[in-house]
């Protein structure tokens, strides 16, 4: 068995092109502006027993500080961008035989729309976004200043922040996703709303 992985129960298992086009309705994508207490609600949601998949980048930055790596937002993005991209494919692929609800911090549609508006993206981007379907009703944290702040691995401004959920919203409109605004409220009133929201995800 591979302990790191329990839903593999060998390498062999693990075959990201098969199916070509994979769609798994339990996956909900928690997505919205950046510093607008996602991170937080997952911790709720994950308290509550929901499995949360935490936010790829993130966990990319803080490797690559670890490491001395150019993989980073301020460094080289496309690097960063296919480093999330990728991470995200692997834990997708990593909870594809789970069939209860799976909490995402963010998806590969996120990713690729960071730092692109002024970019081609690369075909085989585009492809992770298409291939790798959520369900369609996409929970958003809207941007909220009032709590936002910068550390090690969120250096932007909140300015910068606002440009980069703008350019989300168009990039999960191009992908045929829905919008649920979850409500500025405390982090369990916040986690009360998603629990009764995906009571009704088919």
């Amino acid at each position: 068995m591979n302990l790191l992985n329990p839903n593999h129960p060998n390498e062999n298992d693990y075959c990201p092109a098969e199916p070509a086009v994979k769609l798994k309705k339990n996956f909900i994508i928690i997505s919205g502006c950046s510093g607008s207490g996602k991170s937080t609600l997952m911790q709720e949601l994950s308290g509550k027993g929901f499995k949360v998949i935490h936010e790829a980048g993130r966990q990319i930055v803080k490797e690559q500080n670890s490491i001395g790596g150019d993989a980073l937002p301020w460094k080289d993005w496309m690097k960063f961008i296919e480093l999330t991209v990728s991470r995200t494919m692997y834990m997708y692929n990593s909870m594809i035989n789970v069939e209860e609800i799976v909490f995402f911090d963010r998806s590969i549609v996120d990713q690729i729309s960071w730092g692109t508006d002024s970019k081609p993206v690369p075909p085989y981007l585009i492809n992770a976004a298409l291939n790798y379907r959520f369900n369609e009703n996409v929970l958003i944290s809207p941007p909220w200043e009032e709590i936002y702040s910068t550390d090690n691995e969120r250096r932007h401004s909140y300015k910068d922040a606002l440009a980069s959920y703008e350019s989300q919203i168009k990039a999960y409109e191009k992908f045929n996703y829905k919008f649920n605004i979850i409500p500025k409220l405390t982090v369990t009133e916040r986690a009360d709303f998603v629990t009764e929201f995906v009571k009704g995800v088919k």
